[in-house]
């Protein structure tokens, strides 16, 4: 995913991510491209995949926070839920669950493929009606 990866690029051009909420705490960010297999989409097989093996789901436990990436540690977040945080963090997290419906919360990010005249991606409401 290009876009990640450019995030990535300019988070790591940057030294590190910081003054979250107007702290003075830092942190630094890695975006990995997974090889793409949709069960790399589960944490432990994406743990696999960027340390090189084929992407297949490990037995558990222990887990990834116990023993992850080469056996350390790791926590794993995907990209769309870290695009939330912002949003969350400007408006609090009631006025974001609010944007859902029923149980589902928040936003979704979703691409329609097609022949289009004009190619966009949309964050809708969760369980919004195709129709809005």
């Amino acid at each position: 995913m290009p876009g990640d990866a450019a995030c990535g690029a300019a988070g790591a051009r940057a030294g590190s991510v910081g003054g979250v909420m107007g702290s003075e705490f830092v942190f630094r960010l890695h975006v990995r491209v997974g090889a793409g297999a949709y069960i790399c989409g589960e944490e432990t097989a994406l743990l696999e995949s960027l340390e090189g093996k084929r992407g297949v789901v490990r037995a558990k436990p222990p887990l990834p926070a116990i023993e992850g990436l080469f056996g350390k540690p790791t926590v794993v977040n995907n990209v769309l839920s870290l695009a939330s945080v912002p949003a969350i963090l400007a408006d609090g997290a009631p006025a974001y669950a609010r944007l859902g419906l029923g149980r589902s919360r928040g936003t979704q990010v979703f691409q329609l493929a097609a022949t289009w005249r004009v190619a966009a991606s949309s964050r809708p409401r969760s369980a919004s009606p195709c129709a809005s």
